[in-house]
């Protein structure tokens, strides 16, 4: 049995503890260490703790309070708290990165939320529908229908080609038949069964895609046999900015990420692609690889479709990068002419590091100090 008592409003008969809550640090190491200075100055023996909300965060606050310079006498470790503490009257502090970069928690989907949705959930088909067979081409689905054959009743797709030819795809089959995806507004042509029209269509893609392999692997042959320039191993500048993301890193986001640094200290030249769904952090990848490059003392330049987001990503930079030395600029049609000339004069001129645009990055007239890293 378990017996409940209610708090009490009856201010006598509370206990007080005497537990303050901690102040936030926005990132500055240097505020941090004037309190933990002024922990050790005012008490005796004080126990100082600062929790991480996973290992990996755990291990790069070590490396980084011990390449700051900071007492071993802080008990770094991991353990998911929303918020630290302190308690004078038992020289007990704990703080949280949650405080010292204003760190948000954020939402951990479970299993059943994070599972990949199956074919049927994605094949959204509807009666009328433009769709594409693996061997009969561009049709148009008439809707499901019973069929009786070698006496048994099957479930099919009914599919309509050319002439009316009408095609029945058994629903065992159905991942043979996809909807049909084209630029917004263009009719398809519908094909006719047996004429061989979609088997021509096909070999001449598949020659068409081996020519571009042989592109591809001619490009890259070349590409290999070229220098490209090592980037230096990170810095304390790059763990502090690391250190300071307000999310918690995902482990696909974090393969990525090393991926990418991996490519960057190679001495050959990196293109690597990056994928993922929106809001899966793909930004906060593009941030910490053109802070590992401007390091360097290299230019970066962010390439977007719309202008909209190049205000967007112009907006994201400058956040995570205002803590230090570093120039962003966004060149859109926003800026008017005067200010796009000032903007392009101190890209040429090595004063500005990153640059964020639409396709008037690729005009004639930008020109780059030392260009070392393209976003695209």
């Amino acid at each position: 049995m378990v017996n409940a008592t209610p708090f009490t409003d009856d201010d006598a008969a509370a206990i007080h503890f005497a537990i303050q809550e901690n102040g936030h640090y926005g990132g500055n190491l240097k505020l941090f260490r004037q309190e933990f200075d002024h922990l050790l100055s005012t008490n005796e023996r004080p126990l100082v703790f600062l929790t991480c909300d996973t290992d990996g965060q755990r291990d790069r606050m070590q490396e980084l309070f011990r390449e700051e310079g900071f007492p071993q006498s802080i008990h770094i470790s991991t353990l998911n708290l929303s918020r630290g503490f302190s308690w004078p009257a038992r020289c007990l502090y704990v703080f949280t990165t949650r405080e010292l970069y204003s760190r948000v928690r954020m939402h951990k989907l479970n299993p059943m939320e994070k599972r990949s949705v199956s074919f049927r959930e994605q094949l959204t088909i509807k009666k009328g529908d433009y769709v594409v067979h693996i061997d009969h081409g561009i049709g148009i689905f008439g809707g499901l229908e019973k069929i009786a054959a070698y006496g048994k009743v099957r479930e099919c797709l009914t599919l309509f080609y050319q002439d009316g030819d009408k095609l029945f795809v058994p629903l065992e089959k159905m991942d043979q038949v996809q909807k049909y995806s084209s630029a917004e507004g263009a009719t398809p042509t519908l094909n006719k069964l047996g004429s061989g029209a979609w088997e021509r269509l096909k070999k001449r893609t598949k020659k068409k895609m081996r020519e571009i392999t042989e592109d591809l692997i001619r490009l890259y042959a070349t590409r290999k046999m070229r220098p490209g320039y090592a980037f230096s191993e990170d810095t304390v500048w790059q763990k502090e900015l690391e250190a300071s993301f307000q999310f918690e890193e995902t482990v696909d986001q974090l393969s990525a990420i090393d991926d990418v640094k991996k490519d960057m200290q190679s001495a050959q030249p990196m293109d690597r692609l990056i994928c993922g769904d929106v809001g899966y952090g793909k930004t906060e990848v593009a941030v910490r690889a053109a802070f590992k490059a401007i390091n360097d003392g290299k230019q970066v330049a962010v390439l977007v479709p719309t202008t909209i987001l190049a205000e967007q990503h112009y907006a994201t930079f400058r956040q995570r990068l205002a803590a230090f030395p570093i120039h962003v600029e966004a060149i859109s049609r926003f800026k008017t002419a005067k200010e796009q000339k000032t903007i392009l004069e101190k890209l040429a001129s090595g004063d500005l590091d990153i640059i964020i645009g639409t396709h008037r990055l690729l005009s004639q007239d930008v020109k780059f100090n030392d260009l070392g890293l393209l976003i695209v």
